[in-house]
């Protein structure tokens, strides 16, 4: 490996360090990749800029041409990530791979990571719905929103739950994706053994998969108040058409923090296999 391999689990500064390590390497040939998937995840504003208004408000969710970009646009986005982790692990491995044939990899791959990310979306649907109807149940029998100490912390204790079990769901089979990339793992082996290394792990996955995700987000904050740039978050146009400076802008940003947020996972993946195979042998 291009990066020596760990003897022991590491803290999360460790981890971090070597995600940064991983980067550092991996840019410059992974920014195309990246780049790609960036302008195809800003699409629907550059989309918005090109005609001069928002037409995702106009067009209705069953239009043909809605459905036909929806596809398009989450096939593409699947397409060019898996793409872009092949290449960072390439990088890791120290070898050398063509960008057609990261494209051909990733396009391999592509329908056991349809298939799991089907699977997890209604995994999610079905606990938003048990979720729903438990909170419409105790409305019923009234035993939420009363004036009352018993009533209010009930009604706290539901609220945080139905936002806390999604949010548990989403990292429990968060490293699904690279498993199946990298490792080739086949649909249901992916997201048991996601289960499997997150299990136990969940503090620790979810305060190293943010930190990207936060810098990006403090980087933002930081153009747009010092800098006084136009710089939004989202990737539709919601209330107005944004700017083609802006939007360039964030749409490099983004590439940058893709690359960085790649080298966590499989940073993280390799340390909590790591750990697993540490607690096996003891």
């Amino acid at each position: 490996m291009l990066l020596a391999s760990p003897s022991r689990p590491e803290t999360y500064f460790e981890l971090l360090g070597r995600s940064l390590n991983l980067y550092w390497h991996a840019l410059g040939r992974t920014i195309l990749l990246s780049l790609l998937l960036s302008i195809v995840v800003f699409s629907p504003r550059l989309i918005c800029l090109a005609v001069g208004q928002n037409v995702f408000l106009t067009m209705s969710f069953h239009d043909f041409y809605q459905l036909l970009y929806i596809f398009t646009f989450y096939f593409c986005v699947l397409w060019f990530l898996a793409a872009a982790f092949w290449r960072v692990y390439c990088v890791a491995q120290n070898k050398k791979e063509t960008y057609i044939s990261d494209l051909k990899q990733a396009l391999k791959k592509i329908l056991y990571i349809v298939g799991a990310a089907i699977i997890i979306f209604f995994v999610l649907a079905l606990a938003a719905v048990v979720a729903l109807n438990l909170h419409a149940l105790l409305r019923h029998y009234q035993l939420l929103n009363q004036h009352n100490i018993p009533a209010s912390f009930l009604t706290a204790v539901i609220l945080f739950v139905q936002a806390l079990v999604p949010l548990y769901m989403t990292f429990i089979f968060y490293f699904y994706f690279p498993l199946i990339v990298i490792e080739n793992d086949k649909i249901f082996t992916a997201l048991k053994q996601s289960v499997i290394l997150v299990w136990g792990n969940m503090w620790r996955t979810l305060s190293l998969q943010v930190t990207p995700w936060v810098v990006y987000l403090l980087v933002i904050m930081l153009l747009r108040n010092f800098l006084k740039l136009d710089l939004h978050v989202y990737f539709f146009a919601i209330n107005k058409t944004p700017s083609f400076f802006a939007t360039a802008l964030n749409l490099v940003l983004l590439s940058f923090f893709i690359v960085w947020s790649i080298s966590v996972v499989l940073v993280q993946l390799w340390d909590l296999e790591l750990r697993k195979k540490y607690s096996g042998n003891q």
